[in-house]
């Protein structure tokens, strides 16, 4: 992997595994995000006819990546404000139900828990007994309208059965919101065949993006159907500037009309560096970033000192493209972590695990520096204890 690495800036000898959390950011997205910056400082040079050009090419990116089409997307500021448009431009009834898995990443009960009080509906927290999937179903009654669920679990890296979920919600007339945030780039996603009614996703991930940018999808039906709402007077159906309607404007018929403020042009700092991004994770593919990551997650699994166990599932058809490990106890775990951290390992402590989230930057030498640390700790921990 040494032509990827050469992708990313030097570390400085530090090992980088945390891509679910923050991912390193490719030389070429921060090349563009200082060019657009520079070009900011000296506004003298922003072509109006090409204005349009950088937000329609990360949505035709992020079109390629779930197979969809690119007026079926918006550019949005993250998972969040992706979900609230869905929360806002559906109709609800009184009693209406949402159904969330209890534990999952905290987006979901955010977005839905005020809804509550807004519109009526009732937030029902899904117990994790089994078979995730399972327990969904088994939770839907007759007022559920939407499930809103992860693809990949943030606290153990387990892949979501979505294509069962979703053909088993549509037969009995549920929606479902999937949040990719943590597989699209890294997990091959196609938004038809998985079934889903809405996806949202982060930029900052392993879409290898900046900070504060996200998408939605939905089926083109899907948007006619949302509910009137303000929209972003740049999201015209219009692809140069000076074609603009400054008088009264008509929104765009496609996804762009619930685009977020401003996310277009060429001074967008953060929608630069998102484009480049994603030049570079639609050139390799997230087939190969999985099999890759895969490979990696398995060799730290077999390596593991005997007082640690994964915490993701072990067959790699049920884990996403990270993976999750923990000591004996949470002071073993609290421990080996801090120790990573001195030896400038980068990994995420996710509830009473550690989440290892490797890339094409990564390669077998640097899940062996982690072994060693923590079979060094087991054993050092051993001889205290004869």
């Amino acid at each position: 992997m040494d032509r990827a690495a050469a992708v990313w800036a030097d570390l400085g000898g530090a090992t980088f595994l945390n891509f679910a959390g923050h991912a390193a950011m490719p030389r070429a997205a921060v090349a563009a995000a200082c060019a657009s910056a520079a070009l900011k400082g000296r506004p003298v040079g922003g072509d109006t006819a090409s204005f349009f050009d950088t937000s329609e090419r990360v949505r035709s990116s992020l079109a390629q990546l779930l197979d969809a089409r690119a007026g079926e997307i918006a550019l949005t500021t993250g998972a969040g404000p992706s979900a609230a448009i869905v929360a806002l431009g559906l109709s609800w009834g009184p009693g209406d139900e949402v159904l969330v898995l209890e534990g999952d990443f905290p987006v979901h009960w955010a977005t839905w828990a005020p809804m509550e009080a807004r519109e009526g509906l009732k937030v029902k927290a899904v117990r994790r007994e089994g078979d995730v999937v399972d327990d969904v179903l088994q939770a839907l009654g007759p007022k559920t309208r939407l499930v809103s669920i992860s693809h990949v679990g943030f606290d153990d890296g387990a892949l979501l059965d979505a294509g069962r979920l979703c053909a088993e919600c549509r037969r009995r007339g549920v929606l479902v919101l999937l949040d990719a945030s943590q597989s699209c780039g890294a997990v091959p996603l196609r938004v038809q065949a998985l079934g889903a009614d809405f996806v949202v996703g982060v930029g900052y991930k392993y879409l290898l993006g900046p900070w504060g940018l996200g998408f939605l999808w939905t089926s083109a039906e899907r948007w006619a159907a949302m509910r009137p709402a303000p929209w972003n007077w740049l999201s015209q159906e219009v692809r140069v500037f000076s074609e603009l309607n400054f008088a009264n404007p008509a929104a765009s018929v496609e996804a762009k009309r619930w685009d977020a403020a401003q996310m277009t042009g060429p001074y967008n700092i953060n929608l630069a560096a998102f484009a480049a991004s994603l030049d570079q994770v639609v050139a390799w593919g997230p087939e190969q970033v999985f099999a890759h990551v895969h490979q990696l997650i398995e060799r730290l699994f077999s390596g593991l000192p005997a007082v640690c166990r994964p915490t993701s599932p072990r067959r790699a058809g049920e884990r996403g493209p990270f993976g999750c490990f923990a000591a004996a106890d949470d002071a073993g775990t609290d421990d080996l972590y801090a120790a990573l951290q001195r030896e400038r390992i980068i990994v995420s402590r996710r509830g009473s695990a550690i989440r290892v989230a490797p890339h094409l930057l990564n390669d077998a030498a640097d899940i062996d520096r982690l072994l060693a640390v923590a079979n060094d700790l087991a054993g050092a921990r051993q001889e205290t204890s004869i």
